[in-house]
């Protein structure tokens, strides 16, 4: 295996046997490891099919966020784990940031509107 494909740091210590073969056999591949299905299925995100009040709720959240800064993540909350245990503070920034993310993804996945797929992407 070239040096480069090596599996190293401190959770190759802890987990030897981890590399690519293994990652490759335990995982699932990309088209079948999402848990909804992809926008191209347009049958799958009619709006008959979906929850009208969770969308709203979701539309309601994601166009407050829509054009403002994403939270950004700086080092330094990080380093507080290591420093003085606080992994929240970072965390907390980490899940802001996931929520932001799925709201704009399903509303990008029902709507097909250029602006949650930017958002999505940004």
């Amino acid at each position: 295996m070239p040096a480069t494909d090596r599996f190293t740091g401190p959770l190759a210590a802890a987990w030897p046997g981890v590399g690519p073969a293994l990652l490759e056999r335990v995982l699932e591949p990309p088209e079948r490891s999402m848990p909804v299905p992809p926008a191209q299925e347009r049958a799958a995100w009619a709006g008959s099919r979906l929850d009208a009040p969770t969308l709203r709720h979701l539309r309601a959240h994601a166009e407050h966020d829509l054009g403002r800064p994403w939270p950004a993540l700086p080092a330094r909350h990080y380093a507080r784990y290591f420093r003085d245990g606080d992994r929240d503070t970072y965390e907390q920034l980490v899940f802001a940031r996931q929520r932001r993310l799925t709201r704009a993804s399903v509303l990008a996945a029902a709507t097909l509107d250029p602006d949650w797929l930017d958002e999505v992407v940004d």
